[in-house]
Order: structure tokens, then C-alpha cells, then sequence
């Protein structure tokens, strides 16, 4: 009996996976690209271009105010196309247990990590990486004009007409990781007009 427990259990180890009783995995894994017809979200963007905020804290020690700290200047560097692996939830129409997402990234240099990227999923999310904050929001939600939208907001001294606000959340998290007021307001003309960052830094665009 003991012979036979050990012929099954190495058998289950080296055996075919649950969803392939011929043999080993041979599907090609798949793989997923941006649609370009999403890429009116990043339009704003072009290489070389730079993007200029003025930078405020808020100072407890005076109440609560935002004092001016310093000016912040990005520039485009480049554009490039990471992958990213995403677990396969259909292995009976892929075995491969993950397939491969093909995301468009922006990158920028300047005094802190900045990048914003489109992801390859079927509803295409478009997302802003700075301090360890996911600024978020799908492409289909950016047009939803009910919620969040503003067709007209003053930011920084300056009228901005068609702005969309949305949340950011912890970098891998879910909106258990919302923390206080941490938000972007955006528009396909100049792209990143605002970003608030738990209710401490604020980042306001800076066009003259």
C-alpha cells in the first residue's frame, strides 16, 4: 500500500495540470496590446515637453495653512511599452496560468518618479504613479460626465474648461488604502492640472 501511495503521489506532482490531460501546457501565452484608440488619454504628452507645478505643504503649525514650498518641473523623457503579467482566470481556454499585459508607460525625469501608463485591459484604466500614489480611472469612466467632471474649475490662478477629478490610492492597493483627500484633476489639453496627496502636498500646474 505504501508502494502504491508514493506511485500516486509522485504521479499527481510530475502529472498533466487539472486543465491539460494530454501532456504539459503548449498554448501559446497570450498576449495583449493597448488599443490605439485609447491613446487620446496621454495626448497631452509629447517627448521633450516639459510640465511645471508649484509645489505647497500644509503647515499644522499654522493652522492648517499651505505654504508655497518650491517649483517642480517634468519632462517628457521617453515612452515604452512594459509587461506585465496578470493571472490567467480562464485556464480552461488557456492553460498558461498567466498571460501577458503589453502597457504603454510615459516616463519623466525630474525631482521625484513621475510616469503615468495605459494598461491593455479590454476597458483600458489610465493611471498616474507619483509618491508611492496611483492617481487611477478608466477610460470609459473619464467620460462620464456626472460624476467628478467639472466644465469649468480654477486651478493655480488659471480657468480650465472639461475637467475630470478622480481619486489616488496606495500604489497595489483598493480603496481600503484611500487616505484622506489624495485626488487629480485632468483635462486632454494640458494633462495634469492638480494633484493632492493625503491632504499634506498639493501640486498645482504652473503654465507661466
Amino acid at each position: 500500500m505504501l508502494f502504491i501511495a508514493l506511485v500516486f503521489s509522485l504521479a499527481t506532482f510530475y502529472g498533466c495540470p487539472p486543465n491539460d490531460k494530454h501532456g504539459p501546457c503548449t498554448d501559446p501565452q497570450l498576449q495583449f496590446w493597448v488599443d490605439p484608440s485609447n491613446y487620446w488619454m496621454i495626448s497631452p504628452f509629447k517627448i521633450g515637453d516639459s510640465i511645471k507645478y508649484r509645489v505647497y505643504f500644509k503647515d499644522k503649525s499654522q493652522r492648517s495653512k499651505y505654504i508655497y514650498r518650491n517649483d517642480a518641473v517634468f519632462i517628457m523623457h521617453d515612452s515604452s511599452t512594459i509587461k506585465v503579467n496578470v493571472k490567467n482566470n480562464d485556464p480552461d481556454g488557456n492553460c498558461n496560468n498567466y498571460f501577458i499585459d503589453n502597457n504603454r508607460m510615459i516616463n519623466f525625469t525630474g525631482p521625484e518618479k513621475l510616469r503615468i501608463q495605459l494598461d491593455a485591459e479590454p476597458l483600458t484604466d489610465f493611471d498616474i504613479f507619483i509618491r508611492d500614489r496611483d492617481f487611477g480611472i478608466g477610460t470609459d469612466q473619464f467620460n462620464y460626465h456626472k460624476v467628478g467632471w467639472y466644465d469649468n474649475i480654477k486651478i493655480g490662478g488659471n480657468n480650465y474648461q472639461q475637467v475630470k477629478y478622480f481619486i489616488g490610492l496606495q500604489v497595489g492597493g483598493d480603496i481600503s488604502t484611500y487616505i484622506d483627500s489624495t485626488y487629480c484633476f485632468y483635462n486632454l489639453q494640458y494633462g495634469i492640472l492638480k494633484m493632492v496627496i493625503n491632504d499634506t502636498l498639493i501640486y498645482e500646474r504652473k503654465l507661466h
